[in-house]
């Protein structure tokens, strides 16, 4: 049995899948199967992924009709042979010692799920920057390497993002609980990612950054959103559903409803197209809002208030004020997360490790000077050195 089991959906990835396929091979961790699915693709995806698996053993390539990410994924779970799981897309880049750090923290924490950072790699100029709102543990102790959900229920579900590229899954959990990705096109994880963060009883954290996701490649699901636009209603509404039946929507229930705001005002941020930041409005107002718990929602139990001032604003603005007031609370919050991703905020982490670095060295340097002190040679010394202290004290 591998030590972990990686799954790769593929569909129509030639242009950046070599790169990803690299980054995998470089992993410093070696015991791992790597579980690819063809989707469906009408590129040259088939023929790399044919030659890769010549290449290694560790390979296996699953073949099927274009279904999505959510079912490609499902169909390599049932095949899973690893302790762990980590899910990867096809153009997205690991770095070397992810698996082997990610596993190390899971393990030694016995955690089912384990969540560390990423950065963001724009396809267009290739530059990396860090991205904060992937790991927001500003709510824990910063020492703490787990813990427990129940214990945090109004911060899970909107510190770590509903992907799965910055997580790893211990495969038994996943398979005793029944946890599956969606069968839509897009927020397919949200339900998997949502089920697991709400249902563990141990997550780990690293606060490293291991994993590098592509931003603006005009391929990506993510960048071809016009086509699925209400996917993401019918996944917080799936899951919301969920919660409500597994008896934990009392105790999950204020965090599901910030997550849901935020996706409102995210994905009519994405829309490319009028007709489909219409049809998102339309949709939010007949129903949506209400089916996501946001409408009545007070404004002070709200974590991002631009983003609950959005969803206000669908309710209370007509057609002709509102791209104005969505143009404002939109373009303010593109700015703070812009900022969350700025070089400075990488430093500033930086500087942060460091200073909990030196804070524990100085706790083992002050629990050194206590235990000399209270040790029986130094006392004795101090026995024996007193006359001499007494007599300087006197010239002096």
């Amino acid at each position: 049995m591998p030590k972990v089991t990686l799954i790769t959906p593929c569909f129509n990835a030639e242009k950046h899948l070599q790169q990803t396929l690299e980054s995998i091979q470089a992993q410093t961790m070696g015991d791992y199967e790597h579980i690819c699915v063809d989707d469906g693709s009408t590129d040259g995806t088939p023929r790399m992924l044919e030659a890769y698996a010549e290449r290694d053993p560790r390979v296996r390539v699953l073949r099927g009709a274009n279904a999505g990410a959510g079912a490609a994924r499902n169909r390599a779970l049932e095949q899973a042979t690893g302790t762990w799981v980590y899910c990867i897309d096809a153009d997205d880049i690991m770095e070397p010692t992810l698996l082997e750090e990610a596993i190390a923290r899971g393990e030694e924490e016995k955690a089912q799920v384990v969540i560390f950072r990423c950065d963001l790699l724009d396809s267009q100029t290739g530059q990396v920057t860090p991205f904060d709102y992937c790991f927001d543990t500003s709510w824990l102790d910063p020492k703490a390497h787990s813990f427990n959900p129940v214990a945090h229920p109004d911060r899970i579900l909107n510190s770590f993002q509903n992907w799965v590229h910055n997580k790893l899954f211990l495969r038994e959990f996943l398979q005793d609980n029944s946890i599956a990705f969606s069968n839509i096109h897009r927020t397919e994880e949200l339900m998997f990612t949502g089920r697991a963060l709400t249902e563990a009883t141990r997550i780990a954290v690293l606060d490293r950054s291991l994993h590098q996701y592509r931003t603006n490649n005009l391929e990506s699901s993510i960048e071809n959103s016009d086509s699925y636009y209400l996917d993401f209603l019918t996944a917080f509404t799936v899951f919301r559903r969920h919660l409500e039946e597994s008896g934990l929507w009392d105790l999950y229930g204020e965090s599901y409803v910030n997550w849901a705001i935020e996706a409102v005002g995210g994905n009519l941020l994405r829309s490319k197209r009028k007709e489909t930041f219409w049809n998102i409005v339309r949709a939010m107002r007949d129903g949506g809002l209400e089916r996501l718990g946001i409408v009545g929602y007070p404004a002070e139990r709200a974590y991002n208030r631009r983003q609950w001032e959005v969803c206000n604003a669908l309710l209370n603005c007509t057609d002709d004020e509102l791209p104005l007031v969505l143009m404002h609370a939109l373009v303010r919050e593109n700015e703070i997360v812009a900022a969350a991703t700025s070089v400075e905020a990488k430093r500033y982490r930086e500087a942060r490790d460091k200073v909990y670095e030196l804070e524990d060295q100085i706790a083992v340097l002050w629990q050194y000077n206590e235990d000399m002190r209270n040790s029986i040679s130094f006392k004795l010394g101090r026995v024996l050195t007193s006359p001499l202290r007494l007599v300087h004290r006197r010239k002096e």
